[in-house]
C-alpha cells in the first residue's frame, strides 16, 4: 500500500555530512524562527 498523501509543509534537513553544533547546523541549512514561522502563516 502507498503511504497517504501528505498536505502542508514538512521541516527538515536531507543532506549528509554537515558538523556542527545545532544552532549553527539549522541556520546554515535555512531552518530558522523565521522561515518556520513564514511556513507555519503559509499553511
Amino acid at each position: 500500500m502507498p503511504p497517504a498523501p501528505v498536505a502542508g509543509k514538512v521541516i527538515g534537513n536531507d543532506t549528509f555530512g554537515l558538523s556542527a553544533p545545532g544552532p549553527i547546523a539549522l541556520r546554515e541549512t535555512g531552518i530558522t524562527k523565521e522561515a518556520v514561522v513564514a511556513a507555519v502563516k503559509g499553511l
